[in-house]
C-alpha cells in the first residue's frame, strides 16, 4: 500500500484491501520506529524481567543509566506504558498474634463470674500486642493489676510464638511480686486459645 500511495488513495486502498485507515496509519507509525526506540524497549523488558516485575520507571530509568544507556524518566516511563509493563506493589506484611483457626477449645472468660477486685495481686490481665520499630515488628506481652491497674510484668521479643511470650511474661509478673495472683484472663495464652 506504501509503494502505491502516490497513484492511489489511502481511503481507496484501504476499501479494496479491507483495511481500516486508522490500522493502516498504526502500521505506517509503527514502521517509522528508529532501531534506537526498538533497542530501549528491549533493554526495559530486560530490567523489568530481571527484577521481577518489581521495577517501575523510575527504577529502570537508574538501572539503564547504570548501563551507561541515556534516556529520561518520562521517556521509560512512557515506553513502559506503552508495552504495558507496571511495577507490581509488594502486599504489605502484617504480623500475626491470633491463630483463630485452631481445634483447641476457646477460653471462657472467668472474670465475668468472679466479684470485683479490690486488692492488688488478686487478678491479672494479660495481652500480647506488636510495634513496628525501625528493625522491624517487636512482639510485647504484659499483664496488668485489675485492682490497682499498674503493669505487673512484661516481655518483649523480635519474633516467636505466643506461648513464649506469654509464659515469659507470666514469670516476669511473678517474679515481681509477693504472691502470684489468685485467678487471671489472657485471651491469648496456651492451652486455650482465643
Amino acid at each position: 500500500m506504501k509503494a502505491l500511495q502516490t497513484e492511489h488513495g489511502v481511503s481507496e486502498m484501504c476499501l479494496t484491501f479491507a483495511v481500516s485507515r486508522s490500522g493502516y496509519y498504526d502500521w505506517c507509525r509503527a514502521q517509522r520506529k528508529t532501531p534506537a526506540t526498538a533497542q530501549l524497549d528491549d533493554e526495559i523488558r530486560e530490567v523489568y524481567q530481571e527484577h521481577r516485575g518489581r521495577y517501575g520507571s523510575p527504577r529502570v530509568t537508574r538501572v539503564l543509566r547504570q548501563r551507561a544507556i541515556p534516556c529520561s524518566e518520562n521517556r521509560v516511563a512512557r515506553r513502559m506504558r506503552v508495552l504495558g509493563l507496571a511495577a507490581r506493589k509488594r502486599k504489605a506484611w502484617v504480623p500475626r498474634t491470633t491463630d483463630s483457626r485452631h481445634a483447641g477449645p476457646i477460653c471462657s472468660n472467668l472474670l465475668l463470674d468472679r466479684e470485683p477486685a479490690t486488692q492488688p495481686h488478686q487478678v491479672w490481665l494479660g495481652d500480647i500486642t506488636y510495634v513496628a520499630t525501625g528493625e522491624g515488628w517487636l512482639y510485647l506481652a504484659g499483664f496488668l493489676d485489675v485492682a490497682t491497674r499498674q503493669l505487673v510484668g512484661c516481655a518483649r521479643q523480635k519474633r516467636g510464638t505466643v506461648p513464649r511470650k506469654a509464659s515469659s511474661s507470666t514469670a516476669i509478673a511473678a517474679a515481681n511480686t509477693p504472691a502470684g495472683p489468685t485467678g487471671s484472663y489472657s485471651k491469648k495464652s496456651a492451652p486455650c486459645r482465643a
